[in-house]
C-alpha cells in the first residue's frame, strides 16, 4: 500500500460441468514373422470380426450403438528393452456418453471377450466439459468484487476510504507478480491444488478453474 494507491489481487473459482466421457478401445495385432523373417499380415476380416464382437457385447448391455464411433486404423510400435521393438496394426473404437458410470462399466462388460489372436486395450480419453465463457465472465466479476472488498477493508484500518479503480488486469495475461511495483500487493489467495485423477473418479465432479485479477485503486481522504 502506498500513500495514494493500493494494489490488490482478487480471486474467484468456478466449476465446469462434464458433458461427455470417452473411452477408446484399440484392437491390436502384433506383427508375426515366418521362418524367413517376413511379416505375416493379419487379415482385415479378423479386425472386422473382433470389432463386431466388441460392439455387440457392449450394445447387448444397453449401450447405444449410435454412441460408438469407428476411429480409424493405424499402426503402433513399442520398445521392449534396448533392442527389442514390438510393432503391429490396430483398429480403434470410441465409446462416448454423458453418463460416467456407463463408460466406466464397459471394461467389465468386455472382460474375457474372445477376439482370437488379437488383443483389446482400453484407455480413457479426456472429458469434454461445457463451454467456459459465461462461467469465466461471472468469475471475473466475483474476483473484482473480492479485490475491492479486500482493498476497502485494508484502507479502513488506517481510517481512510477506498477510491476509484485505476486498472484491473487478468494475471494470466499481465505476467503475474513479475511486473514492477509488486512488493505492495495484498490479498492474494492461493487456489487449491488439482485433485488426482483417481480422486476425482473419472472427472464426474467437474473441472475446477480459478481466475485472478490484479487491481489498482486510489485511496481517498481520511474518514471524518
Amino acid at each position: 500500500m502506498k500513500d495514494d494507491t493500493i494494489e490488490v489481487i482478487g480471486t474467484a473459482q468456478y466449476t465446469l460441468r462434464p458433458v461427455e466421457y470417452r473411452l477408446e478401445a484399440r484392437i491390436e495385432a502384433p506383427v508375426e514373422e515366418d521362418f524367413r523373417g517376413r511379416a505375416i499380415p493379419v487379415p482385415y476380416a479378423a479386425f472386422g470380426e473382433a470389432m463386431d464382437a466388441v460392439v455387440a457385447a457392449v450394445v447387448a448391455k444397453g449401450f447405444p450403438e449410435d454412441d460408438i464411433i469407428l476411429d480409424g486404423t493405424g499402426g503402433f510400435g513399442r520398445w521392449w528393452g534396448p533392442r527389442k521393438m514390438d510393432y503391429g496394426q490396430d483398429n480403434r473404437l470410441i465409446f462416448r456418453s454423458a453418463d460416467a458410470g456407463a463408460i466406466m462399466t464397459i471394461p467389465v462388460w468386455l472382460e474375457g471377450l474372445d477376439i482370437g489372436r488379437l488383443s483389446l486395450c482400453l484407455e480413457s480419453q479426456p472429458v469434454r466439459h461445457e463451454d467456459a465463457t459465461e462461467h469465466e465472465v461471472a468469475a471475473f466479476a466475483r474476483a473484482l468484487s473480492n479485490a475491492r472488498a479486500i482493498a476497502a477493508a485494508m484502507v479502513a484500518t488506517e481510517g481512510r476510504v477506498l477510491g476509484d479503480l485505476i486498472r484491473a488486469r487478468d494475471m494470466r495475461l499481465s505476467g503475474g507478480l513479475d511486473e514492477p511495483e509488486h512488493d505492495g500487493i495484498m490479498g492474494q489467495i492461493d487456489m487449491e491444488p488439482p485433485s488426482a485423477l483417481e480422486e476425482r473418479g473419472f472427472g464426474e465432479d467437474g473441472e475446477r478453474r480459478s481466475v485472478k485479477i490484479r487491481t489498482l485503486y486510489r485511496i481517498g481522504n481520511r474518514m471524518e
